[in-house]
């Protein structure tokens, strides 16, 4: 948000917020992987969790197994490094648009890490579905020729998916399923 509301005489310094707040993201990571321990019992480890919805059981879970510690940890370094790739992209004329790819590169972020991290299965839908809205404005705003196009498509396919996973999110909480 930070990077949306910077005023025009800060947009030159958009780049270095984002690397910034990358990195800042990455130290984070790696002090969370450091409290990890390999030797615990416990199931998850770093956890928080608050109830949410506790009319159909859904809880705000998040927590990390060796799993998905590997991939926040894999998430947060590639971060760093696309935001590097991508710094002289766009054209000096293109300048001002800078501000948003880097932007929608921190929320996607931010959401891959909520996806690995939930530890509800909803929570984990939520987190999934929402890394959609930045990648479709990745693909629209900074594809290529045929960007508008294949935005379109790859949303409305990951969309059909998610449907099809929330039927399966939710087919366990309607009256009458079986439970086991």
């Amino acid at each position: 948000m930070v990077l949306w509301l910077l005023p025009a005489s800060l947009i030159d310094r958009a780049k270095h917020i984002a690397l910034g707040a990358s990195v800042v993201t990455l130290i984070f990571a790696v002090a969370g992987a450091l409290q990890f321990s390999t030797a615990s019992k416990d199931k998850f480890q770093l956890v928080e969790e608050h109830s949410w919805i506790p009319q159909f059981g859904v809880s705000y879970a998040l927590g990390v197994d060796g799993i998905a510690l590997s991939l926040i940890l894999m998430s947060v370094i590639l971060v760093p490094v696309c935001l590097l790739a991508a710094w002289n992209d766009l054209p000096a004329e293109e300048a001002h648009r800078e501000r948003h790819y880097f932007a929608l590169m921190l929320v996607l972020e931010t959401f891959m890490v909520g996806v690995f991290a939930a530890t509800d299965v909803f929570l984990f839908y939520v987190f999934f579905e929402a890394m959609l809205v930045p990648v479709y404005f990745l693909i629209g705003q900074f594809g290529g020729p045929r960007r508008q196009y294949a935005a379109v498509k790859f949303l409305l396919f990951s969309l059909a998916g998610g449907l099809i996973m929330l039927a399966a999110v939710i087919a366990p909480l309607c009256p009458g399923a079986r439970r086991s």
